[in-house]
């Protein structure tokens, strides 16, 4: 019950409130706003000269978002800049265009939000909870065993290897990774690139789990009784297919950590 003043206080804009969650890339804001930050803005009754706004600006007959500060009050409205920008935004912006002031800025927010929105991205991770959520009875007695642990962390790691690979080309450096990763790079578009390859190493991840658990039932098929040739074939086969998925995910898991660390060398740098 604690939270519901300040649930009512940033009540969003598209519900009846004042609030609205922006998503800011580029430069222009620097040092202040990192590009990926989610900032949360409010309407108020009047904006003075060194409050940073959200107000919408027509580019190309496109409309777009900006988040910059004032730096003027004139009779019309306000004079606005990016804090790195040289040049102030075009124009005098009235106070109607403005949507709110800066109220809260969360650093890299935002690429979590925007990676969300993927629906790419979004219906693999669906699929990946749903994988993890619904065993079957005889797959619920092999969780006990801990058959399958490696699933979860590849799949955790391909998340951060692509948010990271979203950081690293909003600010202009070609990532290192994978050669597949790398071939994608040489031939679409670097956004386009890094999600093509989330999805096929997930879906390569996601088939590997997948094999080792019909391993798993083919075990579990054979009756406990019977001592033949044929099921003893059977359960070393279903334990060599088990555990070829597993150093599979294990391997995996290590490069793309290699990746990972590589990427974060470069970025931590360019981030401080």
């Amino acid at each position: 019950m604690g939270s519901f003043p300040l649930l009512l206080y940033l009540w969003p804009s598209f519900l009846g409130g004042d609030t609205e969650f922006t998503i800011l890339s580029g430069k222009s804001m620097l040092p202040t706003i990192p590009s990926g930050s989610l900032a949360i803005t409010k309407k108020a009754f009047d904006y003075e000269v060194g409050e940073i706004v959200a107000f919408v600006q027509k580019e190309g007959g496109f409309t777009k978002v900006v988040v910059h500060r004032i730096i003027e009050k004139v009779e019309n409205g306000f004079i606005i800049k990016g804090d790195n920008n040289p040049v102030n935004d075009p124009g005098i912006i009235p106070p109607e265009k403005i949507i709110g002031k800066v109220i809260f800025v969360t650093p890299y927010l935002g690429y979590l939000a925007l990676f969300l929105k993927n629906p790419l991205v979004l219906t693999l991770s669906v699929v990946a909870i749903g994988t993890i959520m619904t065993p079957n009875k005889k797959e619920k007695q092999k969780r006990k065993e801990n058959n399958h642990s490696m699933f979860l962390p590849a799949v955790v790691i391909m998340l951060v290897n692509y948010i990271l690979l979203q950081l690293a080309i909003s600010m202009s450096i070609m990532p290192k990774d994978d050669f597949y990763t790398t071939l994608l790079f040489s031939i679409f578009e670097p956004y386009v690139a890094s999600t093509l390859s989330f999805a096929t190493w997930f879906l390569a991840i996601l088939g590997i789990h997948l094999l080792g658990r019909q391993g798993t039932g083919a075990e579990n098929k054979n009756p406990q009784n019977v001592q033949s040739n044929a099921t003893t074939t059977i359960k070393k086969e279903s334990l060599s297919m088990k555990t070829m998925a597993q150093i599979f995910l294990m391997l995996l898991i290590m490069m793309k950590i290699t990746y990972v660390v590589a990427m974060l060398v470069e970025l931590v740098p360019k981030l401080s």
